[in-house]
């Protein structure tokens, strides 16, 4: 070291700063991010916050309520965002729909297992012991003890997925109705602080600077994003860092800026190695102070918040840390929903009916016609909708609805719904004070006795596996 030169001033120390401190700063250094700097939450976090609980979501909307004058939105961010929420929700309605039917099913599997083992050692009976004689076997081991067994915990889970559905406050009616209240509650956090969309010619040297040098030569971030089906999409990370870096140089030199998000792959953090843990990549941390001359914190969603209670005093509890640290389902793909009249007007894909058709077990000339009548569009959807609630068939890419053929009373059935008593014969449903659908009905009519037995207990398995209509389901017939 030079006479009278200080580790700070010497170049190799100050040059490489990024790569050679610690990854994580010391309590003073974070506190003063938390104290002034510009926040931005990147496009993940915002989504999230339709994924948790209404306890949690509420406890950081109002967190983010102390900081929402430092909040700011780069375009790429709101672009993602206004077109990912559709994904999120149909992930979450698809999974909270199909939880009740995977119960029943997962049993269902148990039984043929059991079944089948059964099976096995009866005829290593018959073969090595000659004994013929299984009779306390099948008196000990049979369906109908496994269900008097099983029952009961089957019950109560299917119960359990029950109430989360219906007690979930993001369904198919919050796009079907426009009831998103969440939506406008960002976009207040937000106001007016919202980046400008680039110019083409600017997004188009953005996304070539990215595809053509960056993203080969593994320059985070968004290098692990080049599979994606179009070069737009594979440059989504590298467009909002740009708009970060440029909004960053319009700040005072020195001035914190804080990023938030759930995304920790290996394009945007450092994996964990000898004396390190892993990090963001300091060459991130190297090129954004380079180029706009303030500092940059890029921290995790739990992190995030943990940091906004312990610096700033939000009201956070440990729970809700507990559950921002859980996995966050991946949003579905943007797909439409259908409502009731929408299933009226349009046929289901062709080969999506007859696999519903097979999956059901059915084989009748009178219900393979009625696949293909535009009259009985409403039961071609429905048996679309319960094989695959139920488990019965692989789905694939098909549109979500939410269709019922039998109802409880205070579901409170429409006109022309018709009692189970005027129908079914005694033994034939257990749930006589239910309401079937006319479209259902008019297929009960016409369907030989081995369809008719099968449809009606796939109606009483679907059903039972969506609540029978619960009354404070959203109506999704607008």
């Amino acid at each position: 070291m030079q006479d009278g030169q200080t580790e700070a001033e010497l170049k190799l120390l100050r040059q490489y700063s990024a790569w050679i401190r610690p990854g994580s700063l010391t309590d003073e250094e974070r506190k003063e991010f938390f104290a002034g700097g510009t926040i931005v939450l990147d496009t993940n976090v915002l989504l999230d916050l339709y994924q948790y609980t209404p306890n949690t979501r509420q406890q950081l909307l109002v967190a983010l309520g102390r900081v929402s004058d430092r909040l700011w939105m780069p375009y790429q961010v709101g672009l993602e965002f206004v077109r990912g929420r559709a994904g999120v929700i149909k992930g979450r309605v698809e999974a909270l729909h199909k939880a009740p039917g995977k119960v029943s099913t997962a049993f269902s599997d148990a039984w043929k297992q059991i079944n089948d083992a059964v099976a096995d050692v009866k005829q290593l009976l018959e073969d090595y012991a000659g004994d013929q004689d299984t009779s306390e076997i099948d008196a000990l081991i049979s369906e109908r003890q496994f269900n008097k067994l099983m029952d009961p915990w089957r019950a109560e889970l299917v119960d359990r997925a029950k109430k989360i559905k219906d007690e979930s406050d993001f369904g198919a009616a919050t796009f079907i109705q426009g009831r998103d209240t969440l939506l406008p509650q960002i976009a207040e956090l937000f106001g007016d602080r919202i980046g400008d969309p680039p110019d083409q010619g600017l997004l188009r040297e953005r996304i070539e600077l990215a595809i053509a040098f960056r993203f080969p030569n593994k320059i985070p971030p968004g290098f692990a994003d080049t599979r994606k089906d179009t070069d737009l999409r594979s440059a989504g990370d590298f467009l909002l860092w740009e708009e970060l870096v440029e909004h960053a140089q319009a700040l005072p030199p020195g001035a914190k800026v804080i990023l938030v998000s759930r995304d920790t792959k290996k394009d945007w953090y450092q994996p964990k190695g000898f004396g390190q843990e892993e990090r963001p990549w300091p060459q991130l941390i190297d090129e954004f102070e380079r180029r706009t001359g303030t500092h940059l914190l890029i921290a995790e969603t739990a992190t995030f918040y943990s940091d906004v209670k312990k610096y700033l005093g939000a009201e956070i509890a440990s729970s809700t840390i507990d559950e921002l640290n859980r996995p966050v389902p991946s949003p579905a793909e943007e797909q439409l929903f259908l409502t009731r009249k929408d299933l009226a007007r349009q046929d289901p894909p062709e080969e999506l009916a007859l696999a519903a058709y097979r999956a059901a077990g059915l084989s009748s000339k009178a219900i393979r016609q009625a696949l293909v009548r535009p009259s009985d569009r409403l039961f071609q959807w429905w048996l679309v909708g319960a094989t695959r609630d139920l488990g019965l068939r692989e789905s694939g890419d098909e549109p979500l609805f939410d269709l019922q053929a039998i109802l409880r009373p205070e579901a409170h059935p429409g006109p022309g719904w018709v009692l189970a008593t005027e129908i079914v014969q005694p033994g034939e449903l257990p749930y006589l004070s239910m309401s079937l659908a006319p479209w259902f009905v008019s297929i009960l009519k016409v369907s030989p006795m081995v369809d008719r037995t099968r449809l009606l207990r796939l109606v009483q398995l679907h059903g039972s596996a969506t609540g029978f209509g619960a009354p404070d389901q959203p109506n999704l017939d607008s």
